[in-house]
């Protein structure tokens, strides 16, 4: 009797890390967004000064732990789900982490393998950044309600605080407003993938060549937007999603070469 392999992602350990920080700076949000609200009722109170200086202190880390989360360790974790994605198609071991059982399909053609792995990433990734989108909303609002706090609470001694809630404020609209253009995008690249791998027929070069430029733009797309996907959406929809998936892996073709 063959033994059942273990499915094994050391990659995941560097998106734990990326999560960590990321959640982090969501409590920095909201708790800066409560302080504003407070700081309207605050104004001559013998705390103003003390909780001014705390929230530059967590305005300031949050732009600080965001923008080396994004540059720095989601481009190092997003580069190493690359590699290996590489890796599985072409069976060319390029790092020590080992990944085991992460995508779900047995085609042997090496192209046409990597084309399908970044089917199946992107299908995930759509349907993630979908669920994402109402969260993105709530913090928008969050914002709406920091920004007209900040300006509400104007006056010289507050300039550097400020300028710090503008940056602030810039920092998480664009973060949000990126989910909202990536899930667009991600669907337009699915969609495409979908017809090239399965409803639309050609011949084998031309297939090879419409899949190379999905691949080109979801890689190109990713890096762009660098959006972080949501780890409790994903672990409570994975089992929902693995089954649609191969219900869809079932149904991809793929043109012989003559």
């Amino acid at each position: 009797m063959l033994q059942e392999i273990e499915p094994k992602d050391d990659i995941k350990e560097l998106f734990a890390k990326t999560n960590l920080i990321n959640n982090i700076c969501t409590w920095i949000f909201w708790i800066n967004v409560g302080m504003a609200l407070a700081s309207c009722y605050l104004e001559s109170h013998p705390y103003e000064y003390d909780v001014t200086t705390l929230q530059i202190i967590l305005l300031v880390s949050y732009i600080g732990a965001t923008t080396l989360n994004n540059k720095w360790l989601l481009y190092n974790a997003e580069a190493a789900r690359r590699r290996n994605a590489v890796e599985n198609a072409f069976q060319i071991y390029m790092s020590e982490k080992s990944v085991i059982g992460y995508y779900n399909n047995q085609i042997s053609h090496p192209f046409q393998k990597y084309a399908v792995n970044l089917f199946e990433s992107c299908f995930f990734s759509k349907n993630i950044v979908s669920k994402m989108r109402n969260k993105a909303v709530v913090k928008l609002f969050g914002v709406l309600i920091f920004c007209i706090c900040a300006f509400r609470n104007i006056h010289d001694s507050r300039a550097i605080m400020l300028v710090i809630e503008v940056a602030f404020s810039a920092v998480v609209f664009s973060d949000l407003i990126s989910i909202l253009f990536y899930f667009d995008k991600l669907t337009k690249i699915y969609d495409n993938m979908y017809e090239h791998m399965i409803t639309i027929k050609t011949s084998y070069d031309e297939q090879n060549v419409f899949l190379l430029y999905d691949i080109v733009e979801y890689e190109a797309v990713k890096a762009h937007y660098n959006v972080l996907l949501d780890e409790k959406i994903y672990n409570k929809y994975n089992d929902l999603l693995s089954k649609e998936w191969n219900h869809i892996l079932e149904q991809i073709t793929f043109e012989k070469s003559h």
